[in-house]
């Protein structure tokens, strides 16, 4: 599902069309979604639909007695919102949110999203293995991982699905790659060593936030469809499954703690508090 949300999460569509998808939840309620894109760079500049398109969106919801709810991914950081009618401001001819409001009052976790955290930092090691080792020689040298080890907090994680998770936490979360060093044992290069650590770490807490699902699972999409130049492709040739996060939500381990949290809509926010 989310796949096919971010192909069509670029493209624009006439208003006379019906909602791009219609989805049924895990409890049986069925739910219309609409796919829009911000590429906006601005946190509080307001994203605007046109009135007479909400409505159209909102005549075709109420003939098939459905709901209709917005997924709108903001590029610029990264994040999808899923809003109902109701978290949009009548404004003029539009109706209007913002990011910051539309993050406070988002409904993505009704798809399953999940926000989620662990203790920093997470290392990724490559090893050349005893006797595999080889000499720099003007600067260049031979490396063949022979072994991968990884950790968190400084405690190995052992467990095979435990070591896939942490691999896609460091690959496609919001952590900074902020030390990758070869290792030189007597002129050898005995392994390459990777670590990731929060960009901006909450104080007082012994878990830090390294990003959502639905934003890893952009991540690694976009690791098929974009380079550097810009767009390459609007597809991946690959099945939806490559895309999951394949994490449990009574997930438990010591060696690779995750705390994870349901964000739930807060219509009470306002605006700068």
């Amino acid at each position: 599902f989310w796949m096919q949300i971010m192909r069509l999460s670029g493209s624009v569509f006439d208003a006379n069309q019906h909602p791009d998808y219609r989805i049924t939840l895990s409890g049986g309620e069925q739910v219309l979604i609409e796919v829009k894109n911000c590429n906006d760079p601005a946190i509080e500049k307001p994203y605007r639909i046109k009135k007479d398109y909400f409505e159209k969106m909102q005549h075709y919801a109420d003939l098939n007695k459905v709901a209709i709810k917005y997924a709108i991914y903001f590029s610029r950081f990264g994040k999808w919102t899923l809003l109902p009618p109701a978290a949009f401001t009548p404004v003029g001819n539009n109706f209007e949110t913002s990011f910051i409001q539309a993050l406070a009052r988002s409904e993505m976790a009704i798809l399953g999203d999940r926000t989620i955290a662990t203790t920093p930092d997470l290392e990724f090691i490559m090893e050349a293995g005893e006797g595999a080792a080889h000499k720099v020689n003007d600067g260049k040298a031979l490396f063949v991982a022979k072994s991968i080890r990884m950790y968190c907090a400084g405690t190995e994680i052992i467990d095979a699905n435990e070591k896939q998770i942490a691999f896609q936490l460091m690959r496609f979360g919001e952590w900074e790659e902020v030390e990758n060093e070869v290792v030189i044992d007597d002129e050898n290069v005995t392994a390459i060593r990777f670590r990731f650590s929060p960009c901006a770490p909450s104080e007082n807490q012994a878990f830090q936030m390294i990003g959502a699902l639905s934003s890893m699972v952009t991540n690694g999409f976009k690791e098929f469809t974009v380079a550097e130049q810009g767009l390459v492709a609007i597809n991946a040739a690959v099945e939806p499954a490559e895309f999951q996060m394949l994490i449990p939500q009574n997930y438990k381990s010591d060696r690779l703690p995750l705390w994870q949290f349901e964000m739930q809509p807060n219509y009470e926010f306002i605006k700068g508090t």
